[in-house]
C-alpha cells in the first residue's frame, strides 16, 4: 500500500514539473469554482433557523518561480424567518476565508508565506474510522450529537454534559486546549455550544467524504498533506477533492474553536 503512495506521489511531481515547463516563459491562470454545498441549521427545538451555503473556489498561477495556490472558502446564511434573523444573526455571521500555497521549483512548500515543515508536511494519513474517545463521555443520554474523542454533547434534554478540544489535525486527532462543562438547557451559551457541535458533526462528515474522494483519485489509500497541495497544484482529478477536503478541514476546527469559546463562558 505505502509503495502504491509513492508511485502516486512520483505521479504529481511529474505532473507539476511538467506544467512548471510548459508555462516558465508565460504565466498561467486558472480558476477553479467548485459546486456550493447547502446545509439546513436546526435549532434544539427542531425548528429550521436558516440555510448555510458553503461556496469554494481554487485559483493557481504557474510562473518560472512555481505554483501559487490562492483557496477561498465564503459561508453565507439565509434565515428561514426575520424573527430568527434577529435572534441569530450574531450566532450566524457570514464569513470569507482566503489562504495562500506557494510550490517552488525545488517542491518546497509554503502556507501563508511561511515555509512548512517535513513533520507537518510528511505525515501519513490514512481513511480510519473515528478516533476512540479521549473526552470519556457518556453514551446512556436520551440526546447526544458530535464526535465523542473531539467535541461531543450528551443530556435529557434539560441537562447537558459537554466536552470539546479547540483544534483537530488532518488524521482526525484532537489537539489544543479542552474543556467540559455541564449546564442546564436554560443557558444560552450551553444552547449555541450544543448548535455549534451540531454543525461541526455535519463538517466533519463531509469532511471524512472529501478525504476519501481524494484517496480514490489519486489512487492511494494512505497520503499526506503534501500529496494534497501538489495535487491541487498540479490539477486533475484530485484537486477538486484535495480542494475541499482543506476547506473542510479549516471550517472543522473553526466550528472548534468556536463551540471551545461558548463552554468557557459557561
Amino acid at each position: 500500500m505505502k509503495f502504491k503512495s509513492i508511485i502516486s506521489f512520483i505521479v504529481l511531481i511529474s505532473m507539476l514539473v511538467a506544467s512548471s515547463s510548459v508555462y516558465a516563459t508565460a504565466p498561467i491562470v486558472k480558476e477553479n469554482i467548485i459546486p456550493s454545498q447547502t446545509q439546513e441549521i436546526y435549532s434544539q427545538e427542531g425548528e429550521l433557523i436558516a440555510l448555510r451555503t458553503l461556496s469554494m473556489q481554487s485559483d493557481t498561477e504557474i510562473n518560472k518561480e512555481g505554483t501559487a495556490i490562492k483557496l477561498t472558502q465564503t459561508i453565507q446564511y439565509e434565515f428561514s424567518s426575520p424573527e430568527f434573523e434577529a435572534k441569530y444573526k450574531s450566532e450566524y455571521e457570514n464569513t470569507s476565508y482566503v489562504e495562500h500555497y506557494f510550490v517552488n521549483k525545488n517542491n518546497e512548500i509554503y502556507h501563508d508565506d511561511v515555509k512548512m515543515t517535513d513533520e507537518e508536511l510528511k505525515q501519513e494519513i490514512s481513511i480510519t474510522p473515528n478516533p476512540t474517545s479521549s473526552l470519556k463521555l457518556s453514551t446512556l443520554s436520551n440526546d447526544t450529537n458530535g464526535i465523542p474523542a473531539i467535541c461531543h454533547y450528551y443530556g435529557d434534554y434539560s441537562t447537558y454534559t459537554m466536552a470539546c478540544y479547540d483544534r483537530m489535525n488532518f488524521e482526525n486527532a484532537p489537539g489544543g486546549n479542552n474543556i467540559k462543562k455541564t449546564s442546564s438547557i436554560q443557558n444560552v451559551y450551553a444552547v449555541r455550544a450544543m448548535n455549534t457541535i451540531d454543525i461541526f458533526y455535519g463538517d466533519y462528515k463531509a469532511f471524512q467524504g472529501a478525504k476519501v474522494a481524494f484517496s480514490s483519485a489519486a489512487l492511494t489509500a494512505i497520503f499526506t498533506i503534501e500529496t494534497v497541495i501538489l495535487a491541487i497544484a498540479a490539477g486533475g482529478g484530485a484537486a477538486i477533492a484535495g480542494v475541499t477536503a482543506i476547506t473542510y478541514y479549516n471550517i472543522c476546527n473553526g466550528d472548534l474553536e468556536k463551540a471551545y469559546g461558548y463552554l468557557k463562558q459557561i
